[in-house]
């Protein structure tokens, strides 16, 4: 992750689930969140799809809740508080499923 810290992935495409375990996170500056995303694959293009937003701790685990037996990739960005609805930043930590 930018700055630190470690993001590790656990997926089951046959529960429909994956959870991001991050641990040694760097702080946010003020007026950010952590952002998780689905990556999906329409008409060639990878389209972004909003999951859960959370702020820095030292360590955590979040849930996501988009459809994961579907998506091509998981990622991460740092977002304004409240999220967006499309990465305004790069993703980092993507992981191809």
């Amino acid at each position: 992750m930018p700055g630190g810290g470690r993001v590790t992935y656990i997926t089951s495409a046959s529960q429909n689930a994956a959870m991001a375990v991050l641990s040694g996170r760097p702080g946010l500056q003020a007026g950010h969140v952590f952002q998780l995303w689905t990556m999906h694959t329409n008409d060639g293009r990878t389209v972004a799809e909003a999951d859960q937003t959370f702020t820095a701790q030292p360590d955590r685990s979040v849930w996501l809740t988009g459809n994961i037996t579907n998506a091509a990739a998981i990622a991460i960005t740092i977002e304004p508080d409240g999220g967006s609805k499309t990465p305004t930043t790069t993703p980092f930590a993507i992981q191809q499923l």
